[in-house]
């Protein structure tokens, strides 16, 4: 059942509204809901949203025709599937911001979203990306020709499948920087030292890295030190080689194939410091 909106025209609205496949036909929506606002499979003909949603704003499947969307969400907001033709997003989400199978063309993006970004089925041609996202940002498979990434990316940032010729990275990146073996082993060194610490360890964490790391030569142990990578302070006979097997049978012992050899890479590239 509805929650009957208790509210003067034109006033706002301290709670969460949840509108999903109501008539509003000669329905006066508050000017401010605190809360969240659930308007999916809504005709909204006619109807003037609000200038600002505190929390989750949900318009899947609606006719945006002619629709002013709030000038600010605080949550997140769901717009998959939409027609954004003449649309204005808001210039920041607190939330995530799902634009999965959206039309982008002629379409500003944020300039920030708190949480993660979903572009998935989306031509992403002329379009600027925000300067900042909080969460996940998936891109694999685009064709970046043109694109400015973000600065910094708060969670994962998948680029895997992409020409990264020309393409300026985020300066930084707070979950994993996900990329092909082949895309690793083209980055600067430098890039590799920002970005492949905490990917490297979670890919080798198990039992046989402590031992492992700690057969490290003197090179190696001070390439993977640069990578905060910690190494054991004894130094054996034990060459790089044997170094490279224990290291692959403890990325297969909790890894598919494809990770093992990224992970094998990276390594490469550590120890040969460039």
């Amino acid at each position: 059942m509805t929650k009957q909106i208790k509210t003067d025209a034109n006033s706002p609205y301290e709670d969460s509204l949840d509108l999903r496949g109501c008539d509003l036909k000669g329905i006066t929506l508050p000017t401010s809901v605190g809360g969240s606002l659930d308007l999916r499979r809504c005709d909204l003909k006619g109807i003037t949203l609000p200038t600002s949603v505190g929390g989750y704003l949900d318009l899947r499947r609606c006719d945006l025709k002619g629709i002013t969307l709030p000038t600010s969400v605080g949550g997140s907001l769901d717009l998959r599937r939409c027609d954004l033709k003449g649309i204005t997003l808001p210039t920041s989400v607190g939330g995530f911001l799902d634009l999965r199978g959206c039309d982008l063309k002629g379409i500003t993006l944020p300039t920030s979203v708190g949480c993660s970004l979903y572009l998935s089925g989306c031509d992403l041609k002329g379009i600027t990306l925000p300067t900042s996202v909080g969460g996940f940002l998936d891109l694999s498979g685009y064709d970046l020709k043109g694109i400015t990434l973000p600065t910094s990316v708060g969670g994962s940032l998948d680029l895997r499948r992409c020409d990264l010729k020309g393409i300026t990275l985020p300066t930084s990146v707070g979950g994993f920087l996900d990329l092909s073996g082949e895309q690793w082993a083209s980055l600067a060194f430098d890039l590799i030292q920002r970005f492949a610490a905490p990917w490297f360890a979670d890919t080798l964490v198990v039992d046989d890295i402590h031992s492992a790391t700690g057969w490290c030569e003197s090179g190696i142990r001070e390439a993977m030190g640069a990578l905060g990578l910690e190494c054991g302070d004894d130094v054996t006979e034990y060459s790089s080689s044997k170094v490279h097997a224990a290291l692959r049978r403890a990325a297969g012992a909790v890894h598919d194939d494809e990770r093992t050899s990224i992970a094998l890479v990276i390594l490469d590239r550590v120890e040969a410091g460039k």
